[in-house]
């Protein structure tokens, strides 16, 4: 197990994919020590306001399947009202994903990584998934997310 700024942080996980966020949190709970993972398949305004409050997460996957989806407007509502909250999209393997990922950073994520879109890739998708997230939450405690 790594020990590092990670450990112990709250995690939360959206994605309407439950392959997607399996993979995620048994990553997260194999290489760090989370005080909490949040897995949640979609969060609406009501979710924002009262409950990411009260999670208080240290870092946020968030799935963006498409440029002009309801998770774009999430994340605005994110960065509106948290800041300093570190938002990572996941976005497929597409040319869908890479607008999404673009417009994304555009709005003040941190970092995207890609997914597969189709769920014959998921299971193949742990090794690129550690290559991407182990190092990214090796610094989460060092991002500086405020949108300016």
């Amino acid at each position: 197990m790594t020990e590092n700024k990670s450990a112990y942080l709250n995690i939360l996980i959206i994605d309407k994919h439950v392959l997607i966020r399996q993979i995620i949190s048994n990553l997260l709970r194999k290489n760090f020590r989370p005080n909490n993972i949040y897995s949640v398949s979609s969060i609406d305004e009501k979710f924002i306001e009262s409950d990411i409050g009260r999670i208080q997460p240290d870092v946020i996957f968030l799935g963006v399947d498409r440029p002009e989806s309801n998770e774009m407007k999430i994340l605005s509502l994110i960065r509106d009202k948290y800041p300093m909250i570190p938002v990572v999209l996941l976005t497929p393997l597409n040319e869908s994903g890479a607008t999404s990922a673009m417009k994304g950073l555009k709005m003040g994520a941190v970092e995207f990584i890609t997914k597969p879109d189709k769920n014959v890739g998921v299971m193949l998708s742990t090794r690129h998934f550690n290559k991407r997230i182990v190092p990214l939450m090796n610094i989460v405690s060092d991002l500086n997310t405020k949108v300016l």
